[in-house]
């Protein structure tokens, strides 16, 4: 019994290395996403060795940049395999065994960034895939209401505790957010080309991954802001409620799982206003996320 234990964990161990390996490998390359974005059956073929060398190394830029890729990619793992869930303390531990056993030392982890890199790998590119959690994007939902943007007169200013490129990175978020469930009708394209479309760039430095992972983050927090946003729009008119108990339900756990993350990453300005969106109420939760969506001007 011991022994079929130990081939167990021993086979556990074995993915883990690959899935860790394969992980800090596409954070360790700074490129941004180029080429058409795959779909699952191309990040298949991707994994499995089948594509051409120029589409394969496009395909890869998006697994490693764009959190749905990198979903459809987890889940195929996932799907082949019974690793074994833990905790982030002992994930963490791991991490930092596998780095340290199989000499991987990219250039992004030199220079103090060992700890930041251990907790973003985490906070990034595997918790928020392996645990029950409310995303837009795993659960779209289509809801134009009233068209109601107050922030359309507004500009964004480098003043202030947000520096501009987090500004921009928030914004982007919340067109994204706003397209997907308005789908730009009622009025609503309106908002959505009033933001911005791109992210501002990292400077290349030797910090260049955290700053790219930082905007990553902030991005996805524009995005489940607008989705927020539009269901308490929904939720103040009375009428029809496509935003279900279920979906608020789910949000104190999904902005707290934010809220650690920005924490993991040094992203102070925003901590205190995601703590802020976990309320006993519906209406407390839509005062802070107008508070929040304040910040990204």
């Amino acid at each position: 019994m011991a022994d079929k234990d130990n081939k167990q964990n021993n086979n556990a161990d074995d993915f883990s290395a690959k899935r860790f390996t394969a992980i800090l490998g596409l954070m360790a390359d700074n490129k941004v996403p180029v080429g058409k974005k795959p779909d699952l059956k191309e990040i298949q073929d991707w994994h499995n060795g089948k594509l051409s060398v120029a589409r394969a190394n496009e395909v890869k830029s998006h697994v490693a940049r764009d959190p749905h890729c990198y979903q459809m990619w987890s889940d195929l793992l996932v799907a082949s395999t019974d690793e074994p869930a833990t905790n982030k303390e002992q994930l963490q531990n791991r991490i930092v065994n596998l780095i340290k056993r199989l000499r991987f030392n990219p250039l992004w982890l030199s220079r103090g960034g060992f700890a930041v890199a251990v907790a973003a790998i985490v906070a990034i590119f595997i918790f928020p895939y392996n645990q029950d959690d409310w995303s837009p994007s795993d659960n779209p939902i289509y809801a134009a209401p009233e068209f109601n943007w107050p922030y359309l007169a507004m500009t964004s200013t480098r003043s202030g505790d947000v520096n501009f490129r987090l500004k921009t990175a928030l914004q982007r978020g919340l067109r994204e957010g706003l397209e997907m469930t308005t789908q730009g009708e009622h009025g609503w394209s309106v908002a959505v080309e009033n933001l911005p479309g791109e992210l501002i760039p990292c400077d290349k430095t030797t910090s260049t991954s955290l700053c790219e992972q930082q905007s990553q983050l902030v991005k996805k927090l524009g995005v489940h802001a607008a989705v927020l946003y539009i269901a308490c729009l929904e939720l103040e008119s009375g009428q029809q409620q496509n935003f279900d108990e279920n979906f608020w339900s789910q949000q104190n756990s999904a902005w707290g799982r934010l809220s650690s993350s920005l924490k993991e990453l040094k992203i102070k300005p925003f901590v205190a206003a995601t703590k802020k969106l976990q309320q006993e109420t519906k209406a407390l939760q839509c005062d802070a996320v107008r508070d929040l969506i304040i910040l990204a001007y």
